[in-house]
């Protein structure tokens, strides 16, 4: 979200609707001084970051990093949630960790005892393959997620295990297209654009437990 230039109006339409605004980053932005991250702090109601590993090495194989190899440090991580904080106190912060082959053995609570975490998000990696790509190098068993969790589970806070991605979110891309990640070769639905939303709702089977 923080690559769209109309952020910040798109946050202000949304919060006049009666929405609370929850923005998931991988923070690589945040801390740009181009970027105006102070007002959007002020404006969203729960701050997530993609925290899946602090190993360079890990972090470059799962694509985590910039085209000068940097990656989200720990210290940054702190800095951007202090500064959460210190602009807007009642904001959520949110960590979500994405389970994979590459950091299935990586212990990552201990952060818990550095920084404020109100909520955290534990989800196994989803199959996706098509005829030009393909993530099955990065699956793992629900044994080796069960023994993530064991390996990360907080002493305090909230923790929410999701073992199955399917259709748990409602999938929206850039060109309004409604997504069906129910296989593992995402399906479009229709295109919220041209269709009515509660239509093309009717065709999805959510999940409302996840």
């Amino acid at each position: 979200p923080c690559l769209y230039k109309g952020l910040l109006e798109l946050t202000d339409y949304a919060k006049n609707k009666g929405f609370k605004i929850s923005i998931i980053t991988n923070g690589s932005l945040l801390l740009h001084e181009n970027f105006p991250t102070k007002d959007l702090f002020r404006k969203i109601d729960m701050l997530g970051i993609s925290v899946d590993s602090f190993d360079k090495n890990d972090l470059i194989k799962l694509g985590c990093y910039t085209k000068q190899e940097n990656i989200l440090e720990k210290s940054q991580l702190k800095e951007i949630i202090y500064l959460a904080k210190t602009i807007n106190p009642n904001i959520k912060i949110k960590l979500n960790t994405v389970v994979s082959s590459i950091n299935k053995n990586t212990q990552l609570t201990q952060l818990e005892n550095e920084i404020i975490i109100d909520r955290w998000k534990i989800l196994k990696m989803k199959l996706f393959s098509n005829k030009e790509f393909s993530n099955k190098d990065l699956l793992i068993s629900d044994e080796e997620f069960e023994k993530f969790l064991k390996l990360n589970r907080r002493t305090n806070g909230e923790v929410i295990a999701e073992n199955s991605l399917e259709r748990s979110y409602l999938i929206i891309d850039n060109q309004g297209n409604f997504i069906d990640n129910k296989n593992d070769n995402y399906k479009i639905i229709g295109n919220l654009l041209k269709e009515n939303f509660s239509n093309l709702f009717s065709k999805y089977q959510f999940d409302r437990e996840l």
